[in-house]
């Protein structure tokens, strides 16, 4: 249990979520209010299939960084969002919503609430669901703008 100031409740309240530092890692995070975990008694228990052990599609490392992002969708509002690695081709964030394959968005990261961002256009290249969250991690790749001839 946490105990919420007067803003952050507010935050809560609009966004359903609220970004807050872990004291134990130092490290960021989004918090959403627990939901009790409802099993499925046909599917039982969950194995690992052949999907979850896909060799990786990255061609560049990545770096283990949890840090805020601010992703930014035409027609949505825009959304605090934890990164889990950066490289210098994409990223990969933890979100509330869920976005399609293939589709394009906006993101600024490292993100500060209050200051100045810079987005920068990416597309979704996975969305895969963390149903124990209630939480959707995407891998996006960075769109490089055209080059003038």
């Amino acid at each position: 249990m946490v105990y919420l100031n007067e803003l952050q409740l507010k935050s809560f309240e609009v966004r359903k979520c609220i970004a807050r530092h872990c004291r134990l890692c130092d490290s960021p995070s989004i918090w959403i209010e627990s939901q009790s975990e409802i099993r499925d008694p046909q599917n039982g228990a969950s194995g690992s299939t052949v999907e979850d052990r896909v060799i990786p599609r990255r061609n560049r490392t990545r770096v283990k960084a949890r840090v805020l992002a601010c992703i930014r969708h035409r027609g949505f509002q825009e959304e605090i969002a934890v990164c889990e690695d950066l490289s210098k081709g994409g990223l990969s964030f933890r979100s509330r919503n869920q976005y399609a394959e293939g589709s394009r968005v906006e993101v600024a990261v490292p993100f500060t609430p209050g200051a100045g961002a810079i987005f920068v256009p990416i597309r979704i290249v996975f969305s895969q669901s963390i149903p124990t969250a209630g939480l959707y991690r995407h891998g996006a790749a960075y769109i490089k703008p055209p080059l003038d001839i």
